[in-house]
Order: structure tokens, then C-alpha cells, then sequence
């Protein structure tokens, strides 16, 4: 049962299996035979005083008895040969047919408790043979499997790649039309405002671009491109909030607080802003405050951003920063969405060598951990 419990190959564990048989049974030789794959194997245990001619007749034998095994199982004693007596049984694992057959030569006697003895022992070797394959074969599937999606990948990246590439020119050409049409004197009122509206929605499919082509990106394992430079960073924030707040209205608040300097990317931390506040006006409960918060340590610095709604559940939070993943209560809302924004946030921390977590109980609070000076790493991550 050990033998068979720890199945390798045929070759690994039948001269083993054949000892124990040796040793149970009066005979003098084992042969495996088994047909995989449209091909018959034989596999052959016998003592070392057998000449090759004896073996040579046993592994023809152990042929000739499998093309008479294959059907229903059963016990398959033979005549004697050359005053030497032989059995074959047959190899099979249920529901499957017969698949091969153990030959017994040298059985002098059989008797009933012999013959039960080796049927059990056929079972067993075919069980283990047949998972021995059968694993082999889901391994080979999953290999298979994990080759498809790699190939995949890299196509659906590229055609990512080329796709957002190809997509900028005519989006450029459309904001300088409705900027040269804004710099006209004279413009109609009605040119000018639908003027402004083109720009206004090729700037939002601008940043869709960037997000999805960064995202990509991150979801590649690069790193987030950044420029570290030095910033005050409650300034930095002040603006961001400043211009969202034109687009939500008065409802997003940055708390009291000190002057923060340091050194971080000034377009990766206003991208997480908008991209948190966001989320907070898409998912928080209507007209309710946006409020973020700004803190420092003597080495590290955490930006707060925190909304009133129904909270995210546990089993959700771990999937939150994947690549096109959205939580139930976002994909059963009427709010369009990549789920592509918290990945670039988690790729702009990442890249500062800080980290992001989420609380959401009465609300739900996202917080980047920044170390204050990000030049280190930064420059370490691009090496």
C-alpha cells in the first residue's frame, strides 16, 4: 500500500511492487503491459537468472494476453507453458475499459487465496497507474492553460497598447479645433459653449486613456512611471481639490493643517486624489462631505480620503486595487466604471515605496502611506 500510496513512475515502482509479490506468490516474473495514447508498453520484473530468450517470450506472451484481456474484468488463468504456469489479469479502473494487463509467470500453484491476493493487487496498481496518469495529464492542461492565458495577455496588451496610441491623434486634432474655435472673436454663444464641451469631454477621455494605458501597465508588474521632485504637498492637494470642486461643488473639504515638504510626483498624487474623490462622490451617499485629511510622522506622511455610504464588505476589500474589478454595490448601481482608478492609485503608492489600505465600516476611508522623501526608492525601482 505504500509502494503504491507514493506511485511515481512504472519503472520507479513496479520492480518493487513485484518484490512484494514475489514474496506473497510462488512465481518468478512479472509483466506490466498497458496501452496509452494508441500504444502498447510492457514493463517486465523478473529474477536475475532468467535468460533473454525467457524474457523475450514473456514479453511477447504479456502482448498476446492483453489483445485477449481487453473487455470485461475478470480472472484469466492460463494453461501451463513449457511446465511453466502463467495468469493474466486484467488492468482496470472503473468505469473506464480495460487498459492493460498484469502477467504472473512461474505460478506453479494457484490456489484461492493466491488468486484473491493478486486480483487485489491488480486492482491497486491500476488505480495508481491510472491517477498517475490522470495527474499527468491535468498538469500538462494546466500548463497548457496557463500558456493560453500568458499568450492572451500580452495580445489583449497590445492591442491595448495600440489602440489608446492610435486613439490620441484624433482626440488632439478635436481639442485644438474646439481651442481655436474658443480663441475666435465673435464666436456665437451657442459654438462657444458646445466648443467648451468638446474639450471638456476630450479631456475626460484623455485621462481614461492614461488611466487604461498605466493600468495596463501596472497590471504588467512594471512600475508606475514618476518624476520626484520637491513639493509642499498641502498645496498640491489644495489645487487638486480646488479644481474637482468646480466639476462636484462645494462638498469636498481638505482639514486644518501644517505645511507638509517633502519629495513625491506631482501628477501621481494629484491622479490618486482625483481618482479617490472620485470614487467618493460616484459611490458616497449624495450631497454628503468628501473629506480629506493630511498627517505626517518625522518619516512618513498619510493622505486620508474619506466618504459617507453604505460600507464595502470584507470579502470585497482584498480585490478592490485589481485591474477591472468593481464591487457589487458599484456594478449594481447605474455609475459606468473601468475599475481601473484604484489600481492606478495602488500603482502610484507602490511606486512611491509606500502602501494604501481601506477601512470602510461608517463610510469608507482610503489612506496612502508615503515615505517623505521618495527619491531613494524611486531611482532604486528604475535601476
Amino acid at each position: 500500500s505504500k509502494a503504491i500510496a507514493s506511485f511515481e513512475t512504472i519503472e520507479r515502482t513496479f520492480p518493487t511492487l513485484m518484490e512484494i509479490a514475489s514474496e506473497a506468490l510462488p512465481i518468478r516474473a512479472g509483466i506490466l503491459t498497458e496501452s496509452r495514447g494508441g500504444e502498447v508498453t510492457t514493463t517486465l520484473w523478473h529474477s536475475a537468472d532468467k535468460n533473454p530468450e525467457q524474457v523475450e517470450q514473456a514479453m511477447q506472451l504479456a502482448k498476446l494476453f492483453y489483445a485477449q484481456l481487453v473487455g470485461a474484468p475478470r480472472l484469466l488463468p492460463f494453461p501451463k507453458l513449457a511446465r511453466v504456469g502463467y495468469i493474466a489479469l486484467p488492468l482496470v479502473a472503473f468505469p473506464q475499459p480495460t487498459f492493460g494487463a498484469l502477467v504472473l509467470r512461474g505460478w506453479d500453484r494457484a490456489d484461492e487465496e493466491g488468486l484473491a491476493f493478486a486480483d487485489a493487487l491488480t486492482n491497486l496498481i491500476a488505480v495508481a497507474v491510472d491517477r498517475y496518469y490522470t495527474t499527468k495529464e491535468v498538469v500538462e492542461l494546466r500548463e497548457k492553460y496557463i500558456s493560453d492565458l500568458e499568450s492572451e495577455r500580452e495580445l489583449r496588451e497590445t492591442f491595448v497598447s495600440i489602440l489608446t496610441h492610435d486613439l490620441r491623434s484624433p482626440l488632439t486634432a478635436a481639442k485644438m479645433s474646439a481651442d481655436v474655435i474658443l480663441r475666435k472673436p465673435g464666436v456665437p454663444e451657442v459654438a462657444e459653449r458646445m466648443a467648451r464641451r468638446i474639450g471638456e469631454t476630450v479631456d475626460r477621455v484623455n485621462v481614461m486613456i492614461s488611466n487604461l494605458l498605466d493600468a495596463n501597465r501596472i497590471r504588467a508588474g512594471e512600475r508606475f512611471p514618476v518624476k520626484i521632485e520637491k513639493l509642499e504637498l498641502r498645496s498640491v492637494l489644495k489645487a487638486t481639490l480646488d479644481e474637482l470642486s468646480t466639476v462636484y461643488g462645494p462638498r469636498i473639504f481638505l482639514t486644518e493643517g501644517e505645511e507638509i515638504h517633502g519629495y513625491w510626483s506631482r501628477d501621481g498624487i494629484r491622479r490618486s486624489i482625483e481618482n479617490l474623490v472620485s470614487n467618493g462622490v460616484k459611490y458616497g451617499y449624495p450631497e454628503r462631505p468628501i473629506t480629506v485629511s493630511l498627517t505626517q510622522t518625522s518619516e512618513v506622511v498619510r493622505i486620508s480620503v474619506h466618504n459617507e455610504g453604505a460600507p464595502i464588505p470584507l470579502t470585497e476589500q482584498t480585490h478592490l486595487f485589481e485591474p477591472f474589478r468593481r464591487t457589487r454595490n458599484a456594478d449594481e448601481s447605474r455609475v459606468r466604471g473601468w475599475g481601473l482608478g484604484l489600481t492606478l492609485v495602488r500603482g502610484v503608492v507602490e511606486a512611491h515605496g509606500g502602501r494604501i489600505h481601506v477601512e470602510s465600516v461608517e463610510g469608507t476611508t482610503f489612506t496612502l502611506e508615503l515615505p517623505k522623501d521618495a527619491r531613494a526608492f524611486a531611482e532604486k525601482a528604475a535601476s
